[in-house]
Protein backbone atom coordinates (compact mmCIF):
# COMPACT_ATOMS: atom_id res chain seq x y z
CA UNK A 1 0.00 0.00 0.00
CA UNK A 2 2.62 2.43 0.42
CA UNK A 3 4.33 2.48 -2.89
CA UNK A 4 0.78 2.80 -3.93
CA UNK A 5 0.42 5.81 -1.95
CA UNK A 6 3.84 7.07 -3.13
CA UNK A 7 2.95 6.75 -6.68
CA UNK A 8 -0.38 8.16 -6.42
CA UNK A 9 1.22 11.42 -4.59
CA UNK A 10 4.44 11.52 -7.01
CA UNK A 11 1.62 11.40 -10.06
CA UNK A 12 -0.27 14.63 -8.47
CA UNK A 13 3.13 16.96 -8.10
CA UNK A 14 4.07 15.94 -11.32
CA UNK A 15 0.75 17.14 -12.84
CA UNK A 16 0.85 20.38 -10.57
CA UNK A 17 4.00 21.18 -11.83
CA UNK A 18 3.50 20.05 -15.88
CA UNK A 19 0.31 22.69 -15.43
CA UNK A 20 2.02 25.43 -13.91
CA UNK A 21 5.40 24.80 -15.67
CA UNK A 22 3.77 24.93 -18.89
CA UNK A 23 2.02 28.16 -18.13
CA UNK A 24 5.47 29.97 -17.52
CA UNK A 25 6.43 28.61 -21.15
CA UNK A 26 3.26 29.95 -22.57
CA UNK A 27 3.48 33.29 -20.97
CA UNK A 28 7.57 33.93 -20.07
CA UNK A 29 9.43 32.17 -23.29
CA UNK A 30 6.84 31.96 -25.98
CA UNK A 31 5.48 34.98 -24.90
CA UNK A 32 1.98 34.31 -25.59
CA UNK A 33 -0.53 36.78 -26.47
CA UNK A 34 -3.99 37.08 -27.34
CA UNK A 35 -4.21 39.72 -29.56
CA UNK A 36 -1.73 39.12 -31.67
CA UNK A 37 -2.17 38.36 -35.22
CA UNK A 38 -1.77 34.76 -35.99
CA UNK A 39 0.04 33.48 -39.25
CA UNK A 40 -3.44 32.32 -40.87
CA UNK A 41 -4.83 35.85 -40.69
CA UNK A 42 -1.97 37.75 -41.43
CA UNK A 43 -1.09 35.65 -44.89
CA UNK A 44 -4.71 35.49 -45.75
CA UNK A 45 -4.66 38.91 -46.24
CA UNK A 46 -2.19 39.04 -48.53
CA UNK A 47 -2.71 35.84 -50.55
CA UNK A 48 -6.11 36.06 -52.38
CA UNK A 49 -8.86 33.11 -52.35
CA UNK A 50 -8.74 32.74 -55.70
CA UNK A 51 -5.20 31.30 -56.13
CA UNK A 52 -6.30 28.51 -53.35
CA UNK A 53 -9.34 27.47 -55.24
CA UNK A 54 -7.00 27.40 -58.94
CA UNK A 55 -4.74 25.33 -57.10
CA UNK A 56 -7.49 22.61 -55.94
CA UNK A 57 -8.69 23.21 -59.05
CA UNK A 58 -5.82 22.24 -61.15
CA UNK A 59 -5.20 19.29 -58.25
CA UNK A 60 -8.07 17.46 -58.54
CA UNK A 61 -7.81 17.60 -62.39
CA UNK A 62 -4.49 16.14 -62.52
CA UNK A 63 -5.87 13.37 -59.80
CA UNK A 64 -8.79 12.08 -61.82
CA UNK A 65 -6.56 12.05 -65.42
CA UNK A 66 -8.12 14.62 -66.85
CA UNK A 67 -7.11 17.56 -69.01
CA UNK A 68 -7.89 21.49 -68.44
Amino acid sequence: MNSVTLLFTTLCIFAIAYRFYGIFIGKKVLKHDDGRETPAIKYEKINSRAGAVTTFIILMTIWAGCKI
